[in-house]
C-alpha cells in the first residue's frame, strides 16, 4: 500500500510526526486517496480499514515506527478529538428541481 501513498507523508518533517493528531489526519487523507483512486480502479488491490492502513503507514515512517504499539491508543484519542470538530450536512438541488444530492458525514467509526 505504501507505494500508492504520497512520498511526502513518509518523509513528513519530525515536528509533524511529533504531533500525532496532525499525522493521523495526513494518514486519513492518504487512506481515502488509496481507497478512492487506487482500490476503486484496481479491485485486486487489498481494501482495508483505517486501523490496518495506519499500521502499514506507521511501519513505513521510520521516526514513528517505534510507536506502533501505541497506535490503538493514538487512534482512539484522535477519533475522540475528531468528534469535537463541527461538521455539517448539505443538500444540493439542481436548478430544475429534478436532481437532489444529500451529503452526510461518512461515519464516526473510521
Amino acid at each position: 500500500m505504501t507505494q500508492f501513498v504520497n512520498p511526502s507523508l513518509i518523509s513528513t518533517p519530525e515536528l509533524a510526526k511529533r504531533n500525532m493528531r496532525a499525522l493521523l489526519f495526513q494518514i486519513e487523507l492518504a487512506y481515502w486517496n488509496y481507497l478512492d483512486h487506487h482500490v476503486a480502479k484496481s479491485p485486486s488491490l487489498p481494501s482495508c480499514r483505517m486501523e490496518e492502513f495506519a499500521k502499514t503507514m506507521f511501519m513505513a515512517i521510520p521516526s514513528v515506527c517505534e510507536e506502533l504499539g501505541n497506535l490503538p491508543a493514538f487512534l482512539r484519542e484522535w477519533r475522540k478529538y475528531k468528534l469535537t470538530i463541527p461538521t455539517y450536512d448539505a443538500i444540493f438541488i439542481s436548478q430544475d428541481n429534478y436532481h437532489v444530492l444529500m451529503v452526510q458525514g461518512y461515519s464516526n467509526r473510521i
